[in-house]
């Protein structure tokens, strides 16, 4: 983790990478998002699944691009506890 942003760290990835790596998901955090360029460079050169968890960045952009279609795939959920909610749904 960046202790300044709080993402993943992509020097710290990059040190982790074992022959048993299949991918690298990372987290925008509280409206950060992370550093999609490095992540994308290291699952290039390795090989490896790119993805993002993007709970925390709905409507959030990265260098003039909205988060949600960086990597293979990129989530939102719609936990209560995240940004945008559904409150879990109703029942009746």
């Amino acid at each position: 983790m960046d202790p300044r942003t709080h993402n993943i760290d992509p020097l710290k990835v990059e040190a982790l990478i074992t022959p048993r790596t299949t991918g690298i998901i990372g987290v925008h955090v509280w409206s950060r998002p992370c550093n999609v360029e490095a992540l994308a460079t290291i699952a290039d050169e390795h090989k490896l699944t790119l993805m993002f968890d993007a709970a925390h960045a709905f409507g959030c952009s990265y260098q003039g691009k909205m988060i949600g279609g960086f990597g293979l795939c990129e989530v939102f959920s719609f936990h209560a506890t995240k940004f945008l909610n559904t409150f879990e749904g109703a029942r009746s």
